[in-house]
């Protein structure tokens, strides 16, 4: 994608452009390299992952968009003259060549890509559709342990599984777990954010026997809700704690 966003620069230069194209490029390729400085410097945060280059992405998908149009909307025998004359292998006619070519070459690439991560990914997401039923089963069950023992007080990994049990929004686990490792909470923070006055139940992400209860709280928050919730109900993914005094 970050390639095809040339066509978006090949538009914004082109004197054979629109207004309103060459406005709409200008927009996209700013906000290209806006979103590629930010989420350079994003990714150099602790426990930041690719989410940080979503923006950059999105700015990339509307480059395409914009260059794409501006080959289908500009006259076939002029298509290309500035970049053709700069190459020094302008001739009359060769923008109508060039057009049909340009285009066909972006779809073939966009599709191999495509086409090559469908066949990569079609495994595990075919053993994710067989195990639809089973998954649907283990929610369900789930979210009846919440609403019968939580009394809508439970704090979710799952964020979903507290919002169909109705119960009220405690704590964003990822959120949270960022905040105490990078320090921005301090690490006795988890204690009494995870205590039995404001928090009846834990649902957390991880089969029983793990010994990490939660993959987004570093291991001292998990220690401490460990120390102070024990498990009353599970599923193969999912754990629901509650406080160890009751």
């Amino acid at each position: 994608m970050l390639v095809l966003s040339a066509t978006a620069a090949l538009t914004w230069l082109s004197r054979f452009s629109s207004r309103v194209l060459r406005e709409q490029a200008g927009f996209a390729l700013l906000y290209l390299v806006v979103a590629g400085v930010i989420g350079a410097f994003a990714a150099g945060g602790k426990g930041v992952d690719r989410n940080a280059f979503f923006d950059l992405l999105i700015a990339a998908c509307l480059a395409v968009a914009i260059g794409v149009e501006h080959i289908r909307t500009r006259p076939a025998d002029e298509s290309w003259a500035s970049g053709a004359r700069i190459a020094g292998a302008w001739a009359p006619g060769t923008g109508a060549a060039l057009n049909p070519v340009f285009a066909a070459v972006i779809a073939l690439g966009c599709g191999s890509v495509f086409a090559t991560q469908a066949v990569n990914q079609w495994p595990a997401r075919w053993a994710l559709i067989q195990q639809t039923d089973a998954r649907e089963a283990a929610a369900v069950e789930m979210v009846d342990a919440i609403r019968a023992l939580g009394g809508g007080e439970t704090a979710c990994e799952e964020l979903s599984l507290c919002y169909w049990a109705g119960s009220a929004f405690k704590v964003d686990f990822f959120n949270y777990g960022q905040k105490l490792a990078t320090a921005a909470l301090p690490a006795g923070d988890c204690a009494e954010t995870f205590s039995p006055q404001s928090v009846a139940l834990v649902q957390v992400n991880s089969p029983p026997g793990d010994p990490r209860l939660s993959w987004r709280l570093p291991q001292p928050c998990n220690d401490a809700i460990a120390r102070v919730y024990s498990p009353v109900a599970s599923t193969s993914t999912a754990r629901l704690m509650r406080p160890v005094r009751q």
